[in-house]
């Protein structure tokens, strides 16, 4: 459990983390050299590349959840890959816990996704906290439990704000917090800039926290002790 925590821990970090740095430090050094004569077509060719790179940080993120949590069950239920990878596996072994992800949304009655994809992360995180009492802290981003829903919008319908999550709310509802931190103002429709206040650094890094906290490492003590002690 703890080498599979450790493993996905390490590659959201290398594998999603870095990327940003990469992408925004080498857009910078191409815009400070790009001919002046050609600097608006290629910072409008630029902007399309960092937009669709961010994108595909934020799919691949989820799908990297996606894939720890078939891991970290299998792992600690001991159960065969053989097993897990059969149709429809989940969805009967942890038909108790979609039981009641299935009452909680529909008594909570709030705007979430409530599909029962690893890839909603608040699935996930239910989950999570139902069958190994995991707690997701209050001292990581708020925006975490909203990844899948960022995914849907970002992928089946290219940032539209307006068209319906999983569960039939407007992702302007379900994604609530991420827009908060994007600053997206109510008139605005569609995502177009995903990186302001540092949004992907910042889930990037908190994933990677949460996934270490599953194996037992508590990257921020104080925090968590706090948390702890509410």
């Amino acid at each position: 459990m703890k080498n599979i925590c450790l493993e996905y821990a390490k590659r959201i970090g290398n594998e999603v983390g870095w990327l940003t740095q990469l992408i925004e430090r080498g857009n910078k050094d191409m815009m400070t050299s790009a001919n002046p004569k050609y600097f608006h077509e290629m910072f409008s060719l630029n902007t399309q590349a960092v937009w669709a790179l961010y994108k595909m940080q934020i799919v691949y993120l989820v799908n990297l959840f996606d894939s720890f949590m078939q891991d970290y069950i299998g792992d600690r239920d001991n159960l065969p890959e053989r097993e897990m990878n059969a149709k429809d596996f989940w969805k009967n072994y942890l038909k108790t816990h979609i039981n009641s992800w299935e009452a909680y949304y529909k008594i909570k009655n709030a705007p979430i996704n409530n599909s029962i994809s690893f890839m909603n992360i608040r699935f996930s995180l239910f989950v999570l906290k139902e069958r190994y009492n995991i707690n997701y802290p209050s001292y990581l981003s708020p925006t975490i439990p909203e990844l899948g829903s960022l995914r849907n919008c970002l992928v089946h319908y290219d940032g539209d704000l307006m068209r319906m999550d999983k569960g039939g709310h407007p992702f302007r509802e379900t994604l609530n917090d991420t827009l908060i931190i994007l600053q997206i103002d109510k008139k605005v429709n569609r995502l177009m800039n995903l990186n302001i206040n540092d949004l992907i650094n910042k889930v990037t890094f908190d994933l990677q926290i949460f996934v270490d906290l599953c194996g037992g490492l508590i990257r921020k003590p104080e925090e968590h002790s706090r948390e702890l002690n509410k």
